[in-house]
């Protein structure tokens, strides 16, 4: 008896289901590809699970990186890149250009 398993193609194909970017007719391909593989099922779900550690993991990451450089916003200060804290003025005699000198 040999042994069927999913091919290097077929990991990839579930990557990218995982991203929601699978489609058709190769969304339907793959998911009859799972089932004619023993544990395609499982490496289906484990890919799922991966993606949502790995986004929770990465969101995490984001929110402490950002605390660390803007201690402010986690109470509630001003943001990086936010100009609430700049009084802006009009400018009252705005710099012309020359006008081209006639040859």
């Amino acid at each position: 008896m040999s042994h069927v398993s999913l091919t290097k193609y077929d990991l990839e194909q579930i990557d990218v289901l995982v991203d929601g970017d699978l489609q058709e007719p190769f969304y339907s391909q793959l998911l009859l590809r799972i089932d004619q593989v023993p544990e395609g099922w499982k490496t289906c779900a484990l890919a799922f699970l991966e993606q949502q550690a790995l986004a929770k993991d990465f969101q995490q990451f984001r929110q402490e990186d950002f605390s660390r450089f803007n201690p402010e916003a986690s109470h509630g200060g001003p943001r990086i890149g936010s100009l609430s804290h700049l009084s802006i003025e009009p400018v009252a005699n705005p710099v012309k250009s020359p006008s081209p000198q006639p040859s």
